[in-house]
């Protein structure tokens, strides 16, 4: 049977289907009312938690945590509070030795068979102390490898030679190209130290002469590595002091710190390992520990005091009386020097009057140009030279002093004194006397005494020289003439005094102080007892050239 449905029955149905929603509204439940959207306040959650440790709403019904965190799961209307900035902390650089010696204890290797040869068995413990260590590029090169393995004979310079076909033959032309441009080249030296620079090659014929410089390479490499292990410390003080200078090595600040330190990590680790079989050599290394913590205070001060001294006093009184170059010269003005240069050969000097038919006049310079306004622009001037005035004002130095002597030699440092206490009372004598005692008062004393025999292959400083003497017509009279073997005594200014260290040396030219006829005191026959009573001395010096700085443990 079918159902048949009319055209109105199936429009009523797709009416009602387009009218009603797809799922209808429950029914609200009895007791139940719905607020309005209009009367709807929003209620959050509790920042804090109940007692009972149960999150609840701002109307005390507890909340579920979701399953699962959603990224949107955060405010879309209220922004992100900012977090205020922190700025990170510093942090401080760790230096290479700090880094070793954080875990030095733990580097122990051994036991070492002392049956076997000294010089062995430090070449073995050289090598356990680079193993497994992570050295700087700025100490592994320049300090250990290229230089104090070498040295201590642990490490061998491969000799260089000069094949004999590469020889040119007498036969052969030789055009004036060759002249020009040199076909032999010298080799590069391969390692540091070379001692053989400028040395010429020789020149091997046949393999077995080439066999003979490598034994003699390693003959010397055992010589070297002999003579530390007779005597470590005396070894270490020659490396630390004349070798190193030698070697340029002093020309890098970095080269001054990082020496001491690794000597130090090596020879301690010798010790805790008990390498080397002889106590004589342990107690060497012992000494030598002594030896690098002088070198780790003194090295550093090398450096500092070459670029402190001569200070500005010393460098006031060479530009107000010239320096000594066999006699001593006074500065001139440039130009007047310049004039007087050319008329002794002969050259005619025309002026800018001759060449202008006028008086030559000065133009202002135009101050608007490019840059004129930088403030910087003043920068690029030369500094102006240090003046007496500039640091004492109106001084009667000048007038009462001259340069008495000057002299060139190397000098320990024997003590350092303050400056003497003021005096009240006038003293008994001249503008001279008053002179040195305002300097002073005001300046330090560094006391000098001679250092002979501290390096005999300077042929300049090995002796003490008096290069040039005032002639005394014009100087006050003195009890005795001056001796290289006595002591002088240096002023300083206040800011050197914190670099300089006692026993170091000093290697340079010294001027003397010394009083003119009619400025001393008004007894000329005043005795230097007398003049050290009122606190000045006839050895009162300046620094005119410093040309080296020794530390105090220096040996070649």
């Amino acid at each position: 049977m079918s159902h048949q449905v009319s055209g109105t029955d199936s429009a009523d149905k797709d009416h009602i289907n387009r009218t009603q929603p797809y799922h209808r509204f429950p029914e609200i439940p009895e007791g139940v009312s719905i607020i309005p959207f209009k009367d709807f306040k929003e209620v959050g959650i509790r920042r804090s938690l109940g007692r009972d440790g149960i999150e609840r709403d701002h109307r005390g019904i507890p909340t579920l945590a979701l399953r699962c965190k959603h990224d949107t799961d955060v405010s879309k209307t209220n922004p992100k509070p900012k977090t205020p900035f922190m700025r990170p902390p510093l942090r401080f650089k760790k230096e290479w030795w700090d880094d070793w010696e954080h875990s030095e204890h733990l580097r122990i290797h051994g036991p070492y068979d002392h049956s076997i040869s000294s010089v062995e068995l430090f070449r073995r413990g050289a090598a356990d102390f680079q193993k497994y260590r992570q050295f700087p590029m700025n100490v592994f090169k320049p300090l250990w490898e290229s230089t104090f393995k070498i040295y201590a004979g642990i490490l061998g310079t491969i000799p260089v030679w000069k094949k004999a076909s590469d020889k040119p033959s007498d036969e052969e032309d030789v055009s004036d190209d060759d002249f020009d441009t040199p076909q032999f080249q010298k080799q590069l030296r391969p390692r540091e130290p070379y001692e053989l620079y400028d040395f010429e090659p020789p020149v091997a014929e046949t393999s077995e002469e080439i066999q003979a410089l490598l034994a003699a390479g390693r003959r010397e490499r055992d010589a070297r590595a002999e003579r530390f292990l007779a005597d470590p410390a005396k070894a270490i003080q020659i490396y630390l002091s004349s070798y190193i200078y030698h070697q340029n090595l002093i020309l890098s600040d970095q080269n001054l710190v990082n020496a001491p330190h690794l000597l130090r990590f090596f020879v301690k680790f010798l010790l805790r390992n008990e390498v080397l079989p002889h106590k004589r050599q342990e107690d060497g290394l012992r000494t030598a520990l002594e030896i690098i913590d002088l070198a780790a205070k003194e090295l550093p001060l090398t450096s500092r005091i070459s670029k402190v001294l001569p200070d500005s006093f010393s460098a006031a009184c060479r530009n107000l009386w010239g320096r000594s170059a066999g006699g001593y010269t006074p500065i001139l003005d440039s130009a007047s020097a310049f004039e007087s240069i050319l008329r002794e050969e002969n050259i005619e000097v025309v002026s800018a009057e001759d060449v202008l038919g006028g008086e030559a006049v000065e133009v202002e310079a135009d101050d608007g140009g490019w840059a004129a306004d930088a403030p910087s622009a003043a920068d690029w001037e030369i500094a102006a030279p240090s003046t007496l005035f500039t640091l004492w004002g109106p001084t009667a130095l000048p007038l009462t002093h001259a340069p008495g002597i000057v002299e060139r030699s190397v000098r320990r440092i024997v003590s350092i004194n303050p400056p003497v206490p003021e005096i009240s009372t006038p003293l008994r004598g001249s503008g001279a006397t008053a002179v040195e005692r305002g300097l002073r008062e005001t300046m330090f004393s560094v006391e000098l005494g001679t250092w002979p025999d501290w390096d005999s292959a300077e042929s300049e400083y090995s002796v003490p020289e008096v290069l040039w003497t005032l002639s005394p017509v014009g100087l006050a009279p003195t009890d005795r003439p001056h001796s290289v073997e006595e002591k002088i005594t240096l002023l300083v200014e206040p800011t050197v005094v914190e670099h300089l260290s006692v026993g170091m040396g000093l290697a340079g030219v010294w001027v003397q102080f010394a009083p003119l006829r009619g400025h001393d005191f008004e007894d000329d026959s005043a005795s230097s007892n007398e003049r050290r009573e009122c606190g000045v001395s006839d050895q009162i010096w300046y620094l005119e050239e410093l040309v080296m700085v020794l530390p105090s443990y220096w040996l070649v």
